[in-house]
């Protein structure tokens, strides 16, 4: 594990080795998880696809002949980008909610965990 918390591969592979360290899950870890994958992952993805808008080649951009042969497709690739980054936007919105649940689940699993005196 790096300073900043990181599990490395050896370790999660289950190699041995002077810095392999027990993994442990909790639900503010599921917490921070899910909110970089909602702060920072989803709106990178929402971003890239904006610029989508934003590579239109006007007229005569490939010329007259290459209008002709590239425009087509160039503008049937710009619909499939814009189509597979909407499918990886739902993507990380299923993943947000299945990390809400998780850390949800998780939390009550911890709660019930605690050893109480009486």
């Amino acid at each position: 594990m790096d300073r900043n918390g990181a599990v490395s591969a050896s370790s999660l592979a289950g190699q041995s080795g002077s810095s392999s360290q027990d993994i442990h899950v909790t639900s503010a870890t599921i917490s921070h998880t899910r909110s970089r994958v909602e702060n920072e992952l989803k709106e990178a993805v929402v971003f890239v696809r904006s610029l989508i808008g934003t590579v239109h080649v006007d007229s005569p951009g490939f010329g007259i002949l290459g209008g002709m042969i590239m425009n087509g497709a160039y503008e049937g690739m710009c619909r499939q980008g814009d189509a597979l980054l909407g499918d990886a936007e739902k993507a990380v919105d299923g993943w947000c909610q299945a990390l809400a649940v998780a850390e949800r689940n998780w939390r009550t699993a911890e709660d019930r965990s605690i050893v109480r005196y009486r």
